[in-house]
């Protein structure tokens, strides 16, 4: 178990901390919605311990009282018997599965807070934190635990039967159910149990959640993909092979071949943007047949039909993605139909390339908050990595702006992305320092006797590999 501090009690109290923006728009890793990650939070031991009194007494209920800021409870704490408020449900969506690189959680288990003095929980495959506001609430030797904190095992991995603060028995179920938006999850149950994992991927192109789920060493039984493109559908099919299964454009995935592949566990989909974007002058609406934007209620549509097949026998986690740059009444559009608001998380976090998306679903830790990753030699990740080794050039950059489908986006502007050194002339990306920055191995798109342009507008259209695995990464707890 770690201690971060030696003080036993933290006179600021508790305050959430958020990522740097150097955007200035408040949106570097989630979209905040005018929820502030390091708001202050006063210490509230006395208000706390009264309530405490009333529930001792048998006035009032600890399911009833939320457990960050004791105010009234709306919604199920999904770690332990109690609740929260909506505002402190954001805070605890967006910093629950927050890590430092070797593992330790940011935030409270509780209360969703990042303090000064706080206690790490010492079982190598837990180390939850528990700031030293809340362990005051609900322990009567805090300050023994903060001096001397190396074998202190949380309430989660092993609770007390006399303590009021109780964990939920299956907390792990309870965690997907509080990703859930209300409207789902309060008329129907939650079943699942670890298995390997059977997708359908939709507008699924060159299949990057495959790659992302077996780069984190997730066991996938089966992978439907729905795709039109026919060289997309080779890359995939020749790349991934195994358990990718192609079942035709997404106007046949019908509710008879829904059935016939489920249970289905995870459906994933990012439908064409190309109406989405702000780069598009004349975009069509949802409505217009002949654009591109109504293919979005394809995804709802089988969202829907897959939740009523799998019914009560099968939880369905679900992830939505498109553009950042979408007008904002296509973005309320979408949330009002998906019944969630978005993340909002940039592939700069992760990779040399500045890509941000909009993410909807309900998969847990989607909301949490990213700091930028860094090289195994502690370095950021700057462009300069993903140039072939031994080619006698350099980057002109750190970090470049996203690349789409159109050529034109190598060049970044008036300059173009790499110097050679000898000549200083300038160079565009190579295809296969491409495919590394989205986070693919070298020549992945390199199948028959494909263009370099019909290569790149595979590219344009695929996900950033590290930004999905980041996203996927707490599956494995709920898979074999």
């Amino acid at each position: 178990m770690n201690s971060d501090s030696d003080d036993c009690y933290d006179s600021d109290a508790t305050y959430f901390c958020g990522s740097d923006d150097d955007d200035g728009d408040g949106n570097f890793g989630v979209e905040a919605d005018g929820l502030l990650l390091e708001k202050w939070i006063p210490p509230l031991f006395y208000l706390a311990k009264g309530h405490l009194q009333t529930i001792h007494n048998d006035v009032n209920k600890l399911e009833n009282v939320c457990l960050a800021c004791w105010e009234k409870g709306t919604c199920p704490h999904p770690f332990f018997v109690g609740a929260l408020c909506q505002q402190c449900k954001q805070r605890l969506l967006r910093t629950m599965f927050s890590k430092t690189v070797d593992g330790f959680h940011l935030y409270c288990t509780i209360c969703g807070s990042k303090s000064n003095a706080c206690v790490s929980c010492s079982n190598g495959k837990c180390y939850r934190k528990y700031c030293v506001n809340c362990l005051n609430i609900w322990t009567d030797h805090s300050d023994k635990l903060i001096k001397n904190s190396d074998k202190w095992f949380c309430f989660l991995c092993l609770p007390e039967p006399n303590q009021i603060l109780q964990a939920h028995h299956n907390w792990a179920q309870k965690v997907l159910l509080f990703h859930e938006p209300l409207a789902v999850y309060a008329s129907r149950a939650l079943y699942w149990k670890r298995q390997p994992l059977r997708v359908l991927s939709l507008f699924d192109g060159i299949g990057t959640g495959l790659v992302a789920l077996r780069k984190l060493g997730i066991e996938v039984e089966v992978y439907y993909a729905s795709e039109v493109l026919t060289a997309a559908a080779t890359v995939s099919r020749t790349r991934l092979g195994g358990v990718l299964h192609h079942i035709g454009s997404v106007g046949e995935v019908t509710q008879q071949r829904l059935e016939e592949i489920s249970p289905i566990h995870l459906l994933i989909g990012g439908s064409p943007c190309n109406d989405f974007s702000a780069i598009n002058r004349f975009p069509k609406d949802f409505y217009d047949p002949r654009g591109y934007s109504r293919y979005f209620f394809d995804f709802v549509r089988v969202l829907n039909l897959m939740r009523k097949i799998n019914g009560q026998h099968q939880h369905l986690l679900w992830l939505f993605e498109n553009v950042a740059s979408m007008p904002q009444h296509y973005r309320e559009t979408i949330s009002r139909h998906l019944d969630c608001q978005p993340a909002v998380i940039d592939a700069k976090n992760f990779s040399p390339q500045l890509r941000r998306r909009l993410f909807w679903g309900n998969i847990p830790g989607l909301f949490t908050v990213h700091e930028q990753q860094l090289t195994q030699d502690g370095e950021s990740l700057s462009l300069e990595k993903s140039l072939m080794p031994n080619s006698g050039r350099r980057a002109a950059q750190e970090k470049i702006r996203t690349l789409t489908t159109n050529t034109n986006s190598l060049l970044q502007g008036r300059t173009e992305n790499c110097d050679e050194d000898d000549n200083l002339q300038t160079d565009v990306l190579w295809l296969q320092e491409i495919e590394h920055v989205f986070g693919l191995p070298r020549h992945f798109t390199d199948v028959g006797n494909m263009s370099r342009t019909d290569r790149q507008k595979l590219l344009g259209h695929a996900w950033s590999v590290p930004v999905i695995a980041s996203i996927f990464s707490n599956l494995k707890a709920y898979t074999v």
